[in-house]
Order: C-alpha cells, then sequence, then structure tokens
C-alpha cells in the first residue's frame, strides 16, 4: 500500500508544531515540570516558615537576660557565621524543638544585626 503524497508533509507539520507549542508553553506560557513545581513549592514553604518563625526568634533574644554580650559576639561574628551564633545562643530553636531552625537564624542574625545598626 502506498502512501498518499500529503503524508510527509504533514508529519512534518506536526511535529514542527508540537516543538513549537511546547517552546511557547514552557517559554513564555508558564508552563513547569514537576520538578520545577517541586522545588519552587519547597522554596515558597521554607520561606514562608521563616518568615513566621521569625518573631519568634527575635522576641526570645529580646527576652534573654544575656543579650547584651550575646549581641556583642553577634556583632563581631563574620557574615558567615552570624546565623552560627544565634543557633548557640537558642535564639532559634522553637518551643518544642531540639534543634535551632537553620533558615531562621540566618534571617534572625540578619535582623538583629541591622536593627543594632540602626539604634
Amino acid at each position: 500500500m502506498k502512501n498518499p503524497e500529503w503524508t510527509a508533509p504533514a508529519l512534518v507539520g506536526a511535529l514542527v508544531g508540537a516543538i513549537a507549542v511546547a517552546a511557547l508553553g514552557f517559554g513564555i506560557g508558564g508552563w513547569m515540570t514537576g520538578t520545577s513545581v517541586d522545588k519552587l513549592v519547597r522554596a515558597e514553604t521554607q520561606a514562608t516558615l521563616v518568615s513566621v518563625m521569625l518573631p519568634i526568634c527575635l522576641n526570645q533574644a529580646a527576652g534573654d537576660p544575656e543579650r547584651a554580650p550575646k549581641m556583642a559576639r553577634l556583632q563581631s561574628a563574620s557574615t558567615w557565621s552570624r546565623d552560627d551564633v544565634v543557633s548557640a545562643n537558642g535564639w532559634a530553636t522553637m518551643p518544642g524543638a531540639d534543634e535551632p531552625a537553620r533558615g531562621v537564624a540566618q534571617a534572625c542574625a540578619e535582623s538583629l544585626v541591622k536593627a543594632a545598626s540602626t539604634n
């Protein structure tokens, strides 16, 4: 059986059309793969959790009776180790948790140093 002569151009057109639709969908249309969506959801969830827990860390720092020497250590620490200082002070350990929250410690350190430098 012989295929009609329009078969090859039709298949090429369908292939080009499929590629164009995929390129436009992923490039402009906002389509995402499952992996990309997972990464985005995890990042957004982490950012939301940090924003919710940050005030707790700041309140724990404000209520610490040994705040002054601990703040001096925080301010003298390098930018890369400030979250370690906040974690060691216990300010980033949420009530009921055993371990400090790393993202919260980073955000809390930034906020505390920023607030101390404006005062």
